[in-house]
This record gives C-alpha cells, sequence and structure tokens, in this order.
C-alpha cells in the first residue's frame, strides 16, 4: 500500500509541474501576440496654431516595432503657395529616414508662413511610403494674429549731460505687449563707482517690482 501511496503522489506532482509547465509557456506566447507589431508616424500636436512670419517646427516621430529595418520615404502635400517649409533630422534637410528595430526617428517639420497669411485652418498632410505601405498624418495649421508678448522699455531723453557729482534721472516707460498681467523689475548696468536705483512713478519709496495689466504702460 505503501508502494502505491508514494506512486500516486509522484504522478500527481509530476502532472502538476507539467500543467505549471504548460500554463507559463502559454502565457509566455500571449505576452508574444499582445506586443505591438507596426510602423507608425505620430506627432503630440496634429493641431496647431503659429503666427504669420514665424517659424514653427513640428516634430514628428517615426516607430518602427518588431519590424526589420525600415526605409521610409517622406511627402509633404497641401502647404500654400508663399509658404517656405522644410524637413530636418539631426539639424540637416531629409526626405528619407531609415527605423531600426523596436527604435524611433525623431524628425521636424519647419513651417514659415509669410506676414500676409491668412486664413483659420490649413490643412496639411505628411506622408511616409516604406516595405510597398503608406502612412498618412493629417496635421491642421491655425493662423494666430495675437500680439506679440514681451515688454517694450522707452526713454523720454536716452542721453544726459552733467558733472562728477550730477544725479541723473531716466524717465522709463514700459509697456506691457503681452496677454497677461506681468511683474517686472527694472536693474541698470553701469559703469564701476557709480550708482543706481528705480523707482515707479508716483512712488514715494522705491518699488522691487511693478505690476502692469495687458497694454499698460508704466512709468
Amino acid at each position: 500500500m505503501r508502494t502505491i501511496a508514494r506512486w500516486i503522489t509522484a504522478a500527481a506532482l509530476a502532472l502538476g509541474a507539467t500543467f505549471a509547465c504548460t500554463q507559463a509557456v502559454a502565457q509566455d506566447q500571449q505576452q508574444e501576440v499582445a506586443k505591438l507589431t507596426g510602423f507608425w508616424l505620430t506627432t503630440p500636436h496634429p493641431e496647431l496654431a503659429i503666427r504669420p512670419g514665424e517659424t514653427e517646427a513640428i516634430p514628428l516621430t517615426l516607430r518602427n516595432a518588431n519590424l526589420p529595418p525600415q526605409r521610409a520615404s517622406l511627402e509633404v502635400t497641401g502647404i500654400p503657395d508663399g509658404w517656405e517649409w522644410t524637413l530636418k533630422g539631426g539639424n540637416r534637410e531629409v526626405s528619407a529616414v531609415i527605423v531600426a528595430p523596436d527604435a524611433t526617428q525623431e524628425i521636424n517639420l519647419e513651417l514659415t508662413p509669410p506676414e500676409t497669411a491668412s486664413g483659420e485652418g490649413v490643412p496639411i498632410n505628411v506622408k511616409a511610403r516604406y516595405a510597398n505601405q503608406t502612412i498618412d498624418l493629417p496635421l491642421v495649421v491655425k493662423l494666430s494674429q495675437a500680439a506679440e508678448g514681451g515688454l517694450e522699455l522707452k526713454s523720454e531723453l536716452p542721453a544726459l549731460r552733467g558733472t562728477a557729482s550730477s544725479t541723473f534721472s531716466f524717465k522709463i516707460e514700459a509697456t506691457n505687449h503681452g496677454a497677461e498681467e506681468n511683474l517686472f523689475s527694472l536693474a541698470a548696468n553701469v559703469p564701476e563707482g557709480f550708482q543706481s536705483r528705480s523707482s515707479a512713478a508716483m512712488a514715494r519709496k522705491r518699488l522691487p517690482a511693478c505690476r502692469s495689466r495687458p497694454g499698460q504702460a508704466r512709468t
């Protein structure tokens, strides 16, 4: 009886080990099937706005997943007449790239609409041709007429004369051309031995910084 019991126990252990091994192989096969396989052309922002007269670089990514090395020829269509554009990879113009297995290649589509450009949206299409197949990446470029942000400084009298003991006061007007309220402070780069300070007009004491609303001019 003991011999029979030992035989049954050994058989049960063998069957359990076989089942565990079979289950592990099945899980590995499922994981292999679950892996993405293919070739993609993507961009993080397929719809964007740029200002006329300025150059915008649109990042494009070519990804190769579990395929042999792929050579992709690139083509851009839909760009209006008068716009300047180029495809760049590694700071040089390119028209094709090779993507190694399980790797990506980054390129930029640089667009420069003329300053006279107008319209709500321009549809542009980027194609990548590889291994007798074609990938299309549609883009929509909108033209933004928003004023360029920043702070403009103007001096009422840019040059003054005096003696070594004179105190010179320059009236500076700061205009906020941005779309949001800004906090700014003034600092002067003066020769060695000179002293400088800044204060806001109508202020009784020196202010470390001033707030300026969009379009507001402060003195």
